[in-house]
């Protein structure tokens, strides 16, 4: 197969990587993962190194633990690189281990739970965070109704089904059907989403928050939390105001066309926008590092601890292998430390016998991180594999007439957050992923001005 061009935001990727990348022409000497040895690479070689590891076509799921045409065919499913521990083995974890794995209670309470608050050494803001769940809320919906292991983001990848929601239906009702914008109404002079008294989709709100209050968006969970809203709104501003501009470079454009144009011109910009600013935003989702997790939501931990259980993961070292890392020998050589070390090697005998969840957050982190190295060198390829993936990296469509032309392109390649929030609010506000750089104040991030934007 010939090489995919690599757009120039999916470049952004090389900052996650461990590697140090120096030299003229865009080549470094960096250090792949375990097993295929130093090398000069050049960035788009090593994109596709990570990427590969990501088998495709897809080989497990939940239900197969060996290849069968329903782990491949049926979108239903998420999708594993490793098989469930086979049923039947001495213990939960496979051969090592105790017999008995720890309460999913006490190990949330004992290493997860915040027990004061340590700020990110990087200076990340929620306006960071809240754009990671917002963005990886468009693949990461998991279906309760047919059970753990399923999903109902069918596209699994980035399409925005997020804004534009899951199904043609929703799409339908949130749409407006003239010159190819998203429903809307307007308060106080500016956007915001419909009420689902005007586009009616299901969304989840408190059951005291009556229909002719509730927005409606692509995604029925946003109404609950202020930054993926926020986020919402901006988006519907913007996939408007791109019609705008469509329109005006092609009056002769119907409906249809302007809604599928634009809708092509937001994804890739969204992808831009998260891979060039943020690397590490799919794999953030408020779980990294240590003792971080506050206690309102301590629940979302213990649910992830026992979900795991029964979709049978395979134990973390054994993740860390297949991504080409050495497996730890030792708790202490995991924490870094010798006090949870040893509680740890207490509650799980071995290891081995290590959970993948707690493996990823109990993991040290790396210099000037919040969480280790494993989160990134087994997110890293995922995201990869799925933009790798994408129509929108093909020689098909990486090119102006995909997006209306040059104008279209030119929004596409100078995506920022900067200019998804001030083009589209009265006045630009302070606009960054993480907090002012103001020694005035007491930052402890940086010594100048804001280079983010």
């Amino acid at each position: 197969m010939a090489p995919l061009p690599v757009p120039f935001w999916l470049l952004g990727w090389h900052l996650a990587a461990p590697s140090a990348w120096a030299g003229a022409g865009g080549r470094a000497h960096g250090v792949l993962p375990h097993g295929l040895g130093p090398t000069v690479v050049t960035p788009s070689s090593l994109l596709s190194v990570r990427a590969n590891l990501i088998p495709s076509p897809p080989t497990f799921n939940s239900d197969y633990g060996y290849i069968s045409w329903e782990a491949y065919a049926n979108v239903s499913y998420y999708t594993r690189v490793l098989p469930p521990v086979p049923d039947n083995c001495p213990t939960p974890m496979g051969t090592k281990g105790k017999r008995q794995l720890p309460d999913p209670q006490l190990l949330a309470e004992r290493f997860l739970l915040r027990q004061k608050f340590e700020a990110d050494p990087r200076g990340t803001n929620l306006m960071f965070a809240f754009f990671a769940q917002h963005f990886t809320h468009q693949f990461f919906k998991t279906s309760g109704k047919m059970g753990r292991g399923f999903t109902k983001a069918l596209g699994h990848g980035v399409d925005l089904g997020h804004l534009y929601g899951d199904n043609l239906q929703r799409q339908h009702q949130l749409r407006l059907f003239q010159d190819g914008k998203l429903k809307f109404q307007v308060v106080d002079g500016e956007v915001y989403p419909p009420m689902v008294t005007h586009a009616p989709v299901h969304m989840v709100y408190p059951s005291a928050v009556p229909k002719e209050k509730q927005l409606a968006m692509g995604q029925e969970v946003f109404g609950l939390l202020p930054g993926l809203c926020m986020y919402s709104t901006l988006w519907l501003r913007e996939h408007n105001r791109v019609c705008d501009i469509l329109k005006q470079e092609h009056p002769t454009w119907s409906d249809e066309q302007l809604f599928q144009t634009a809708r092509l011109i937001l994804i890739d910009a969204g992808a831009a926008l998260c891979l060039t600013h943020v690397p590490a935003c799919v794999l953030t989702l408020q779980i990294g590092g240590t003792q971080t997790i506050n206690a309102n939501v301590l629940q979302v931990a213990i649910g992830v601890i026992k979900e795991s259980r029964q979709l049978r993961l395979q134990p973390f070292n054994e993740y860390r292998k297949r991504f080409g890392m050495k497996p730890y020998k030792s708790f202490q050589e995991l924490t870094g430390e010798e006090e949870k070390a040893a509680e740890l090697e207490e509650l799980y005998g071995d290891i081995d016998a290590l959970e993948f969840y707690p493996g990823l957050l109990l993991e040290k982190p790396q210099p000037n991180g919040i969480f280790g190295e494993s989160m990134v060198e087994i997110g890293a390829p995922f995201s990869l594999k799925g933009l790798f993936g994408n129509p929108i990296c093909s020689p098909e469509y990486w090119k102006p007439s995909t997006f209306g032309g040059e104008t279209g392109f030119e929004i596409v390649k100078t995506a920022s957050l900067e200019k998804l929030v001030c083009l589209n609010v009265k006045k630009c506000p302070y606009v960054a992923f993480h907090v002012p750089d103001a020694l005035e104040n007491g930052s402890p991030w940086g010594d100048g001005p804001s280079t983010e934007l």
